[in-house]
């Protein structure tokens, strides 16, 4: 049995853990927008882009813009490429383990991102220093995130439940997980219910059993 210092402690990591899942959704989905409004400026001519951003989207736009011919393949690749990383935004409200999908993604950007410099800056990295140091810290927050999601994983409901009952201050980030708690306590709720309705179908039948005895 936990003390109270124990569930304490569980307490603060939940809490940590919920903070590291809202902070990495929020990252995911400013790179998305941010990416279509890249996409948006260099369609319009534009020198000017976010760095919070995708690089392999801003790249195919780039060509799209500047290259006839290239302008389907880089229309449908933005709309794939921000589309999955918007699904994972999406799916990783109800399930965080989906932010490592959006992690993985932003990895291959970034070596993407890093080999590009290598190849196309006479100066190799010197001039993309800034630009490198905002993608480390999506990685980071992705990282993070991943990291919060596998904590939270490892919490029953009852734990949930208890966590999210202490509190009814919204900022804690209890929305993620009180719909996973609310199915799972509902499902309880319907089998107790289908147990006692059973039980009471026997016990009828039981009743008119011995009064057609009696009879």
């Amino acid at each position: 049995m936990q003390t109270s210092s124990a569930k304490m402690d569980e307490g603060i990591r939940y809490s940590k853990a919920i903070t590291k899942i809202r902070s990495a959704r929020s990252t995911i989905l400013v790179v998305a927008v941010l990416s279509v409004i890249n996409f948006i400026l260099i369609n319009a001519g534009s020198e000017t882009y976010f760095v919070f951003s995708l690089s392999s989207t801003y790249l195919l736009a780039s060509l799209g813009a500047y290259y006839a011919e290239m302008q389907t393949i880089g229309i449908i690749a933005n709309i794939l490429i921000i589309g999955l990383f918007v699904l994972f935004w999406f799916l990783s409200k109800k399930r965080p383990k989906f932010i490592i999908g959006a992690l993985v993604m932003w990895v291959l950007d970034f070596i993407f991102m890093l080999s590009a410099a290598l190849l196309l800056y006479e100066e190799g990295l010197a001039d993309s220093l800034l630009e490198l140091a905002f993608r480390a810290v999506v990685l980071v927050s992705l990282i993070l995130g991943t990291v919060g999601a596998f904590t939270l994983g490892k919490y029953t409901p009852e734990q949930i439940n208890e966590f999210t009952s202490s509190t009814s201050d919204p900022s804690n980030g209890t929305l993620y997980v009180d719909s996973q708690v609310s199915d799972a306590q509902e499902e309880e709720k319907s089998g107790d219910e289908s147990e006692s309705d059973t039980d009471a179908d026997a016990g009828d039948a039981g009743d008119n059993g011995d009064a057609d005895g009696n009879s």
